[in-house]
């Protein structure tokens, strides 16, 4: 029920008819109180009957209510410069010199009470019912709108308030989404900040302070139009400045604010990277890149650039499956390669003299065996080969070497190792090497290698603990025991009996292993380690010099090499071969007489001092059958005629019927014996042997 009260002194009845509680017509009163109680309220209803559309109530102001200025629809809806509301509060303003806004204004010194504008959202369909909302539920939005081209209200852009996370006991966690739309396709997210202070662009679930994901063309930061000398951008941990962006492009990172690394982009294109104000990797515009240098020569140049701390100029390690580690070239053709098993191979140029070489020698480089190649020329030489050794153990269970073989000593075959299997599948019995112990120790079988020009049996690494190369043969440098007798250039060395030691040759018998290329001799307790000689491994005789009388080897005489004698050489005794010897084409052969034919010349490659000794008999493939028998007696007639020191001849009495193949012999004979028998009737005179004529050439002639 309404209390009205006004100020005028009598209600006019032509605009007002009261019936009871009902008033009907028109009333102008300046001032509508509720009631004079300190509690009164105030009720504005507009009608008492009972519809679902009308009685709405409208506030006028103007000239004569001119202007609605509040419209309350009886859904509720509240419009402000509008008669048709669609929302709980719509404000309309209209005219080109009217701006239409809402203002929200405090007056008041407490400056921890501010203005504001308060959405609030419950979980419940009820009003005035508070139920908890949940995670990734809409508590506000902020839309701005424009009219699309079809003249209806259409989303631009809008700000979403979003619960994000389980509601608390006194707050509630959320995030702020700002959307917009390109005209194409509803509102949507731009940039997002997350309960927890996340701000991602372009992702609604940043995982750091700032993410950026751009997935359209574009850009992701853009910075620009900066002033004065400040940096572009500025990132700092702990209060310390940890990266920079300066106005000029160049970017410096900086670790606990000491060590600086600065990424230039120079004015002429170039591409630096700075540590501590020294280029450690620069790129020129034309491709050049520098390591420890600005100023690169080549497509890849490294330099110390003053550092002095200790490190590599290059590695390259981890190469994947089959690829080489390095490959160089030059004019599109390769010269050096290393592959992934560490192989070098590398370009030959033939033009140089062959008095140069490349040797090599074993290296440990971080804890691997590698080998160095380099020039040998001048400098010791040889072709060696891998031999195994025990790391210092031998056959004695716990016994020790006193050192293991080393570049110089001369070493022995020791004990047998276990058999081994290669990776060809071969089962192999091998034995150590060890330093020689004996002198002129006949198991000697070389020199560890110093500088090798070649070194062969690497398979043996697949099983061996270590490895030593053993020279075979070439110039070495080895080591000499201090009790040698003075060495001179072209003396024979020999296995000595201080360990892994040689020294002068004086004792027939044994083993020497090669000559002496230079003097030694020990007279004082610094002696010279090392003698450069020539290896050449040998069983050592005594020398035998020409003299006037004969010199007698009293001895057995064990040649393992080839022997040569440059003179003649009487044997006083018996001389046996406990093999096949082997004679010169000279001393037997085959000569076939043609079919048609009557003789074959026989030529010797070099002339007897004497007419030799010459025997001949018939050779056949096979035993002759019955028919075969009646041709080959007329082969067995042949004879022997014109010997000479460098030739003779092998004649029929008739003409072949076919092929007639003879072996024969010659014998260089001292004086030989000529035996004439007694002839069964006397004769006045020997009936003469007949004479052929050799001819110029060495086959059978055809008649």
């Amino acid at each position: 029920m309404v209390e009205l009260t006004w100020g005028l002194p009598a209600l006019d009845s032509r605009y007002v008819n009261i019936t009871g509680d009902t008033m009907t017509g028109t009333l102008t009163v300046p001032t509508i109180i509720g009631g004079t109680g300190t509690t009164s309220d105030l009720t504005l209803q507009t009608t008492s009957g009972v519809g679902a559309t009308g009685a709405d109530m409208h506030f006028l102001v103007g000239n004569n209510g001119a202007t609605e200025a509040i419209t309350v629809l009886n859904n509720g809806n509240v419009g402000i410069g509008t008669t048709g509301p669609t929302d709980k509060l719509s404000v309309v303003a209209g005219g080109s010199s009217i701006q239409s806004g809402m203002s929200i204004i405090t007056y008041n010194n407490n400056t921890s009470l501010p203005s504001y504008l308060e959405f609030a959202k419950s979980h419940s369909n009820t009003v005035g019912s508070l139920v908890t909302t949940v995670d990734q539920e809409s508590l506000g939005t902020f839309n701005a709108a424009g009219v699309n081209t079809i003249n209806a209200i259409a989303r631009g852009a809008r700000i979403r308030f979003i619960q994000d996370g389980t509601a608390g006991v006194s707050w509630v966690p959320a995030m702020i989404s700002f959307q917009t739309s390109d005209g194409t396709a509803d509102a949507a997210d731009r940039l997002t900040i997350k309960a927890s202070g996340n701000v991602g662009i372009g992702t609604t679930s940043p995982a750091s302070r700032l993410e950026v994901n751009s997935a359209v063309v574009g850009k992701a930061l853009v910075t620009f139009n900066e002033t004065g000398d400040q940096n572009i951008l500025t990132a700092s941990a702990s209060g310390t400045t940890v990266f920079s962006l300066g106005r000029t492009g160049n970017a410096t990172l900086t670790d606990s604010g000491t060590s600086n690394v600065t990424l230039n982009l120079t004015s002429t294109g170039d591409f630096d990277v700075q540590d501590n104000g020294a280029s450690a990797l620069f790129v020129s515009d034309t491709g050049l890149v520098g390591l420890g240098t600005n100023a690169p020569t080549a497509r890849l140049h490294t330099a110390n650039n003053g550092l002095t701390t200790t490190g590599k100029s290059l590695t390259i390690l981890d190469q994947y499956e089959s690829q080489d580690i390095l490959t160089a070239s030059a004019s599109g053709t390769t010269k050096l390669v290393v592959d992934n098993t560490g192989t070098v191979f590398m370009g030959t140029n033939t033009t140089l003299g062959t008095s140069t070489a490349v040797c090599w020698e074993a290296a440990t480089i971080n804890g691997a065996t590698l080998y160095k190649l380099g020039d040998c020329s001048g400098s010791p030489a040889d072709l060696a080969e891998l031999y195994p050794i025990t790391n210092g153990k031998i056959k004695n269970q716990n016994e020790k070497l006193e050192d293991v073989p080393e570049a110089g000593d001369v070493v022995a075959i020791g004990e047998a190792l276990p058999k081994y299997v290669t990776s060809d599948g071969v089962n192999h019995q091998t034995y150590y090497v060890e330093k020689s112990r004996a002198a002129y120790d006949r198991k000697t079988i070389g020199v560890v290698s110093t500088k090798s020009w070649q070194v062969m049996g690497e398979d043996i690494l697949e099983w061996a603990e270590a490895a030593v190369p053993v020279a075979l043969t070439g110039r070495v440098p080895v080591k000499i025991a201090s009790t040698s007798e003075p060495i001179s250039a072209g003396d024979l060395l020999a296995p000595s009996d201080e360990p892994g030691k040689a020294m002068k040759a004086t004792t027939p018998g044994g083993t020497t292993i090669g000559k002496a290329l230079e003097s030694w001799s020990c007279s004082s307790p610094n002696c010279p380690n090392t003698v450069l000689a020539f290896l050449n491994l040998t069983d050592h005789v005594a020398e035998v010099k020409e003299q006037a009388t004969p010199t007698f080897i009293e001895r057995t005489l064990n040649v393992l090499g080839d022997a040569i004698f440059e003179s003649p050489v009487n044997f006083l005794g018996r001389v046996v071969f406990r093999r096949p010897p082997v004679f010169p084409s000279d001393s037997a052969g085959l000569a076939t007489i043609p079919t048609y034919g009557t003789r074959v010349d026989v030529v010797f490659d070099q002339s007897y001092e004497t007419p030799p000794i010459i025997t001949i008999s018939l050779s056949l493939d096979a035993v002759p059958d019955a028919t075969e028998s009646a041709f080959l007696e007329e082969g067995v007639k042949a004879m022997v005629a014109g010997v000479t020191t460098n030739r003779f001849t092998i004649a029929l009495p008739i003409m072949a019927l076919r092929d007639y193949t003879y072996s024969w012999h010659a014998m260089a004979v001292q004086n030989p014996k000529h035996t004439v028998g007694t002839p069964l009737i006397p004769t006045e005179a020997s009936t003469p042997t007949p004479t052929v004529t050799p001819e110029a050439t060495s086959s059978g002639q055809a008649l």
